[in-house]
């Protein structure tokens, strides 16, 4: 839930919205749209999410503990300045398809909500059962 809230409010007034309308006036497909905008989101935070697990384990608690810190401060911070127009994507003759799903996995991957995902991820338990739950689970 905490990863859910603080994607939600990272992303108010962010440039892969912005993007996703500039592309839907564009090639006047606003479902096509919507649709590889929550493919390219999805895409996003699932490389993020599973970075974060594989370098969770990897990292102290304060270090854990840090990471999510500065990626809070930092997006925080990040909102008091205006965001820069993305760009059109006007040179781009690759489809409407192709053109909405790559642009907006480039735009989403760089942005600061992907960081709080990795670091939220970070922290989280493994979601793996222990060697001696999975035998117990095998027997009962």
């Amino acid at each position: 839930m905490a990863a859910f809230v603080a994607a939600a409010l990272a992303q108010v007034g962010d440039r892969t919205a912005w993007l996703a309308a500039i592309l839907s006036d564009r090639y006047a497909k606003p479902g096509l749209v919507i649709l590889m905008a929550a493919v390219a989101l999805l895409a996003a935070s699932g490389l993020a999410a599973t970075l974060g697990a594989v370098i969770g384990p990897k990292l102290a608690p304060n270090a854990q503990q840090l990471m999510l810190a500065l990626a809070l401060l930092l997006q925080g911070g990040g909102s008091f300045f205006p965001a820069k127009a993305p760009e059109r994507l006007t040179g781009w003759k690759i489809g409407a398809l192709a053109t909405t799903a790559l642009g907006l996995f480039i735009l989403a991957f760089g942005d600061g909500v992907q960081f709080i995902v990795l670091t939220i991820a970070a922290r989280t338990p493994s979601l793996r059962w222990p060697r001696s739950a999975r035998r117990l689970a095998r027997w009962s």
